[in-house]
């Protein structure tokens, strides 16, 4: 049961610029577990409002041709464990400040580390933890924000065929590595074969990239980016949506998915 009585430390009540729900939020993640050094890290939570990144980052998605709204939902996938991960608890700040800028209607969370105290940890800040994997096979009906920071190229390649129609992939919106960069890498007959609708895709993705301002832990969101497919318009319709001719590598093949 929360207690009422635990109050925030005098150095995280000092900073104003944090709103009243992710203040909530962060004394019910320290009610969990006080004495954990790593649930105390989050109070990045408060540093992060204010930093370049993430003004830059916020106001890319806000002004860009397919903003994000308020009201849709958010499915997150792969930061890691809460509790245990100082990556996963600066992902999990963003993704806490998100939330509340946007007012998502659902979150939904999986990672196959995650532990019953970062279980808890979800439930205390209204995010639900997906409990079968879904080995990112989501298939969506609204519009619906994709949370994947530092995922696996397979895993969005299964985003984008759990959603291969152009109503779908219009209400899809992801955040994760740069799908840019995926044209550069070595072995791209390797790389169609593992992630085939993520390069069939490249050529009509819309991308901005996240990390133009460097955040503080450099590592937290290097290559990150917003997309969107708003503007897909291939030279053939019929042959580009075509789903029979792409086989998917089998999950237990596969060591990118989660």
């Amino acid at each position: 049961m929360l207690q009422n009585s635990v109050k925030l430390p005098p150095q995280l009540r000092a900073q104003a610029s944090l709103t009243k729900p992710c203040r909530q939020s962060l004394r019910r993640l320290l009610q969990y577990q006080p004495s954990n050094r790593s649930l105390w890290q989050l109070n990045q939570l408060l540093h992060m409002r204010a930093s370049a990144f993430y003004e830059h980052a916020t106001a890319s998605i806000r002004t860009c041709e397919k903003p994000v709204i308020k009201g849709i939902d958010c499915v997150c996938y792969g930061i890691g464990s809460i509790s245990e991960s100082r990556i996963s608890q600066h992902q999990l700040a963003f993704l806490i400040l998100l939330h509340e800028e946007h007012q998502f209607a659902n979150v939904e969370c999986f990672d196959p580390v995650f532990s019953e105290l970062d279980g808890e940890v979800l439930k205390s800040l209204g995010m639900t933890q997906i409990v079968n994997n879904e080995r990112a096979k989501r298939s969506i009906s609204k519009e619906t924000l994709f949370f994947m920071p530092h995922c696996g190229h397979t895993m969005y390649s299964n985003v984008l065929a759990s959603n291969w129609t152009p109503d779908q992939v219009d209400k899809l919106a992801i955040i994760g590595n740069m799908f840019s960069a995926y044209s550069f890498v070595p072995r791209q007959m390797l790389m169609k074969q593992q992630s085939p609708y993520l390069m069939k895709m490249l050529p009509h993705v819309s991308e901005i990239c996240l990390s133009d301002v460097v955040y503080e832990a450099g590592d937290v969101f290097n290559n990150t980016a917003y997309h969107w497919f708003s503007n897909v318009s291939p030279n053939n319709l019929e042959e580009f949506w075509r789903t029979e001719d792409v086989k998917l590598i089998p999950d237990e093949e596969d060591l990118e998915v989660l």
